[in-house]
């Protein structure tokens, strides 16, 4: 589903200083997989991340999600692939704090032209569900705590049944006992056919996973 060929990034920071983020990563990840990313801070995992969802690009290399080549492309086209085939959900929730759990999760059919409200309705509704916050559809996000913020996050992020589902450190602000519980939900969501990638620095969270890749700087060592 996903291969990465001889990926290369730079920064630039300032006059005559550049910090190589990745270098020559080269990668496949097959569908269905469950997997986890971990390095230390500044060792290019979020970047990667990044790349692989769209986000951001390379400066060379190859980059094939579904057989199809995303080089080159420009923003509306990148655009237009997270929007239908990634799901993204971040450490700090990257929730809309005043609006409804329900308006948060169907975000992504707002920029869908062809998308029917009362439909986009009825899946969102649907996905909060599969993710234990129907009975929350109603509140404003702002009144939910992080455990459920979280889930909603990860409703919004499968709302659109992308190909991949991409965390970034997806339990990094959350207590044990909820990280298990979202690391339980992901497992489910996995179980179901979506293939994940999850960041993290967490070992006990990456073990749960079937694969582990570490990055340092900006390298793939294992």
């Amino acid at each position: 589903m996903i291969k990465l060929e001889n990926i290369c990034k730079t920064y630039s920071k300032g006059k005559n200083n550049a910090v190589d983020a990745l270098k020559n990563v080269s990668l496949n990840i097959k569908k269905g997989e469950l997997t986890a990313i971990i390095g230390k801070s500044g060792s290019g995992k979020t970047t990667l991340l990044n790349i692989i969802g769209c986000i951001d690009t390379s400066d060379s290399g190859n980059y094939y999600l579904d057989g199809k080549k995303t080089n080159k492309k420009n923003e509306a086209a990148l655009s237009a692939i997270r929007n239908k085939s990634i799901g993204i959900v971040m450490q700090e929730f990257a929730l809309i704090g005043s609006d409804s759990a329900l308006e948060n999760v169907m975000l992504p059919f707002y920029f869908d032209n062809k998308a029917s409200l009362k439909k986009a309705k009825e899946l969102a509704l649907s996905v909060l569900s599969s993710v234990g916050m129907d009975s929350m559809a109603a509140k404003p996000v702002n009144k939910l705590s992080g455990g459920q913020k979280q889930r909603v996050a990860i409703a919004r992020a499968i709302v659109n049944k992308p190909s991949v589902i991409l965390a970034d450190e997806p339990t990094g602000a959350l207590d044990s006992k909820t990280a298990a519980e979202i690391m339980a939900l992901f497992r489910e969501l996995n179980k179901n056919g979506h293939t994940i990638i999850i960041v993290t620095h967490d070992l006990e969270i990456a073990n749960q996973c079937d694969r582990i890749i570490e990055i340092s700087d900006g390298e793939i060592i294992q």
